[in-house]
């Protein structure tokens, strides 16, 4: 593989793995930091919509006192005005106060008035005597003030429940007896609360959501401690479990909330693009340093290396390599090669001037064998002449002919003479 390929996959290999690195670092960090902004999100989701539940019971406790401080409250309970259902307790007011159940107690205990409605369908229903008995036992219980509210579990369902001492229009007593509002927490009800928040929800008692959420060991440990548990579901939604207990809920309840990861799913996508920001950047300057170093480097380098070809091809040692100076390595190569130059053409010169001497003393060697008077010749393995001087050829006979290339048996006839011919030769 050529240098400038390897340094080339070099730099694309260090770019992908600087890029998959900081892929790595942003998800790790990153989906940290935003699960937890969502679990914060929807923790402060979960405390606006108990809080919006509290407010419910609140109001639902302010229209019973309101209620309870009729004089004409009183003067039903004391039997002075039997028609006061008639005019008080119609279906218009449970629908425009959201009430499912209202019902009146005397100063015993005993119920005077009951009445059960379902605002979202229109329809009356009987109150069992196990509900009634509950909400009985609630509005008897003590409070420091003349009303106390909360939830309760009745009719199968969560239920705000109100209650208040019933007295004159001034709130003065005696108590006359008891009035209690009750609303049930059913689909109608979670339906209207959800429309101010980001989602719906749902409300289940603390023994029932155990036993439907299986709930693990340190689930159930965090609820007891915190009274909030968030877990995410998938990428997109996690969801909340908020417990309300205390006070004058009993049993306590569990709000149920899903809403979408906002935080998770906007930092995956800038994670995404930061990523493609540095894969880019990355790109970006693996292209300034292949650009640099093919002009730093390899642009010095092609300029020692078509020297060096050029030299070889012409073989004219007495030319030299020169590179602009770049770095140090490629000074001292540039250098070591002209130094190598140096001593061939020097051992070039001596060797052209071994080669002209010799020329010439063979020059002087031939003239000398030429002008002698005695014939030289020789005769190759095969008694052949290759080379004679004009003696031997004007001995031999053969002075326009030559003796080059002839047979010296040509020239000797007798055999004994060609036998000592030979022995001599």
């Amino acid at each position: 593989m050529r240098l400038r390929t390897e340094i080339i996959t070099l730099i694309g290999v260090m770019g992908i793995l600087v890029v998959l690195i900081i892929q790595v670092t942003t998800t790790a960090i990153f989906d940290s930091s935003y699960n937890e902004f969502d679990k914060k999100d929807i923790e402060k989701s979960m405390v606006r919509i108990a809080t919006s539940i509290e407010r419910e019971v609140e109001e639902l406790n302010t229209t019973v006192l309101d209620y309870g401080a009729w004089n004409d409250t009183r003067d039903f309970v004391e039997g002075l005005k039997p028609e006061y259902p008639a005019v008080n307790m119609v279906d218009d007011t449970f629908a425009v106060q959201r009430l499912d159940m209202i019902l009146i107690f005397n100063l015993s205990g005993g119920s005077v008035f009951q009445k059960g409605f379902d605002y979202d369908s229109g329809k009356g229903f009987i109150i069992s005597n196990d509900t009634l008995s509950m909400i009985a036992d609630f509005s008897s219980l003590p409070s420091t003030n003349v009303s106390h509210s909360g939830i309760i579990e009745a009719m199968n369902q969560s239920t705000m429940i109100a209650a208040c001492d019933i007295v004159d229009s001034l709130g003065q007593g005696p108590v006359h007896g008891r009035m209690v509002f009750c609303r049930l927490m059913d689909a109608g009800e979670i339906d209207w609360l959800s429309r101010s928040q980001d989602g719906t929800f749902t409300i289940a008692s603390r023994p029932s959501f155990e036993s439907d959420q299986n709930l693990s060991e340190w689930q159930v440990a965090a609820l007891d401690t915190d009274g909030f548990l968030s877990l995410n579901l998938n990428e997109t939604t996690i969801v909340g479990f908020q417990e309300m207990k205390g006070g004058f809920v009993s049993p306590a309840i569990i709000i149920r909330h899903e809403q979408a990861r906002t935080f998770f799913f906007e930092g995956k996508q800038n994670a995404n693009i930061l990523s493609l920001v540095f894969g880019l950047l990355m790109l970006a300057y693996s292209g300034v340093a292949l650009v640099v170093v093919d002009r730093v480097f390899f642009r010095r380098f092609w300029d020692l290396s078509n020297g060096v070809h050029r030299i070889s091809e012409s073989k004219d040692f007495s030319a030299r390599i020169k590179v602009r100076k770049v770095c140090e390595e490629i000074n001292i190569m540039t250098k070591e090669v002209n130094n190598m130059l140096d001593t061939l053409e020097k051992t070039s010169e001596e060797r052209m001037q071994t080669l002209k001497a010799l020329d010439e003393s063979r020059r002087r060697h031939e003239e000398v064998i030429n002008n002698q008077g005695e014939g030289v010749g020789i005769v190759d393995k095969d008694e052949r002449f290759v080379y004679a001087n004009p003696a031997a050829e004007e001995i031999f006979g053969a002075d326009g002919a030559g003796l080059a290339g002839r047979s010296l048996s040509e020239f000797i006839v007798d055999d004994e003479a060609m036998e000592i011919t030979k022995a001599q030769t």
